[in-house]
């Protein structure tokens, strides 16, 4: 896990996401992903790189144009693009929201009727919903409650116990848990 900390509007999340992702190109030095350098990459095999095993969590896209955020709506977002069924979309993104938000609570609002705490556990279960190797999470607990944020952080932390990469950007410096490595 690692932790990317500073000011608000610095950086650590656009530029810096990007440059991790895959989304820019660097216009000096050498960006790897996975063993893959970057810069050798189709923007096609980016894409399929990314959708294969980058979770990015970013609640201002959980207000996506879907009748219900959960399951196999919202949530489950990340699956659609590799064609998985709607019936294990729905259940997946069942399962990935229970998991990593730790809640059984299920609804069916419109995003936009979402707290912007659900809407951050929303972008989080939809980063994690492909299980994939690294996730990307802007500001994880900035708009929940400490409860919630404890049950986040353990969802991130479960999924680095699990030998994946956990990547966060914040401005919090009391975010810095233990086995971080932190870089502001």
């Amino acid at each position: 896990m690692a932790v990317v900390l500073g000011p608000s509007a610095s950086g650590k999340d656009g530029p810096c996401w990007g440059l991790i992702a895959g989304l820019d190109r660097p216009s000096s030095g050498r960006v790897e992903l996975f063993g893959r350098p970057l810069a050798e990459l189709s923007d096609a095999a980016l894409a399929l790189l990314r959708r294969a095993r980058v979770g990015t969590g970013v609640p201002g896209f959980s207000k996506l144009p879907a009748r219900g955020w959960l399951p196999g709506k919202n949530v489950a977002f990340a699956l659609v693009p590799a064609g998985t069924p709607f019936r294990e979309r729905k259940r997946q993104g069942r399962h990935k929201w229970r998991r990593s938000a730790r809640s059984s609570e299920v609804a069916d609002r419109p995003p936009e009727q979402l707290s912007g705490g659900q809407q951050q556990r929303v972008a989080l279960a939809r980063a994690m919903v492909n299980d994939p190797d690294l996730v990307l999470a802007d500001e994880p607990v900035s708009q929940v409650d400490p409860e919630s944020a404890a049950k986040i952080l353990s969802a991130l932390e479960a999924m680095v116990a699990q030998g994946k990469t956990v990547v966060i950007t914040t401005h919090d410096p009391t975010l810095v848990v233990s086995g971080t490595r932190r870089f502001a």
